[in-house]
């Protein structure tokens, strides 16, 4: 009579034991966010304008992140600053999504850009089909303008960080001021429907 009983409060002892490691766990306050979510919610236009796709751009990973859906046309031409070199346009199209990247000896960019198809996001998660006001929360030195219209001088520590920004009921506009690049996000209905980027080239 006794082992029952003696087996019967170990059990109980047992599952008390389990229970309160349970309750212990789940008391415990939730982790942190990782830091690399919270610098990722907002980004400088300086930012973007170093690296709009968030990644380095060659041939081979913009062909691995825009799927086979695209289609790639090769252009050799002469390179502007010696005759004997060539060089190699790329052009991927899909629909009315095209991306131009321009490959010299030991470099390839992107230097225009069509895109309409949402499943390209540029950095920070910019992509087609996204609200306007999600567009100006992208930015950390954006959303404040985001109440005006015309054109807006943005200056920097120096001609790198300044900016031409461009606000109009359906369409924004950033440009810098180096004049080598300018970004184009148009707005249907309040939402994202192209962006367009132009980066000028020696």
């Amino acid at each position: 009579m006794r082992k029952p009983v003696l087996i019967f409060i170990l059990l109980l002892l047992l599952h008390d034991f389990a229970f309160s490691g349970t309750r212990q766990l789940s008391s415990k306050p939730p982790s942190a966010p990782s830091p690399l979510k919270q610098e990722l919610s907002q980004i400088s236009l300086a930012d973007f304008d170093a690296d709009p796709f968030g990644y380095e751009v060659t041939t081979t990973t913009l062909s691995d992140k825009l799927g086979k859906k695209f289609r790639i046309l090769k252009e050799v031409i002469k390179n502007t600053h010696n005759s004997r070199i060539k060089d190699t346009i790329f052009h991927f199209s899909y629909q009315t999504t095209k991306l131009k990247v321009y490959k010299s000896q030991g470099n390839e960019m992107v230097f225009s850009a069509q895109i309409t198809d949402n499943s390209i996001a540029l950095r920070n998660q910019i992509s087609v089909g996204m609200s306007r006001e999600e567009f100006w929360q992208k930015f950390n030195d954006l959303e404040r303008y985001k109440f005006q219209q015309g054109l807006i001088e943005i200056n920097g520590d120096d001609e790198m960080n300044s900016y031409l920004l461009t606000i109009q009921p359906n369409l924004i506009k950033v440009s810098n001021m180096m004049g080598t690049a300018d970004y184009t996000f148009a707005f249907v209905k309040d939402k994202l429907s192209q962006v367009n980027i132009d980066v000028y080239m020696d």
